[in-house]
């Protein structure tokens, strides 16, 4: 049910915390990345910088992800530019 809320946060919470606990499969990993890509777009700071964070955490399974991280590491905070920096690293 919290994967499919329509607040935005509750839904990133949701899938950072199944990426934590789970095994990384296959599915999961697919549902996790547009959520977290979706993520690198929204108005909160610290939203930015949990999805940059767990989309490196995916490594080169989160690829698809690439060009997203990419604009995020010329994003206004410094915390989000480290983490999209560090993401972009990790998947390639």
């Amino acid at each position: 049910k919290l994967l499919a809320s329509e607040d935005k946060v509750v839904r990133l919470t949701s899938t950072w915390a199944l990426l934590q606990i789970g095994p990384k499969s296959e599915g999961l990993v697919e549902s996790a990345l547009p959520v977290l890509t979706d993520s690198l777009a929204n108005p909160l700071d610290f939203v930015r910088y949990e999805a940059a964070i767990a989309l490196g955490d995916l490594g080169p399974s989160a690829e698809p992800a690439l060009s997203a991280l990419e604009a995020a590491a010329s994003d206004q905070s410094p915390a989000v530019r480290r983490a999209a920096a560090e993401a972009i690293r990790k998947i390639r």
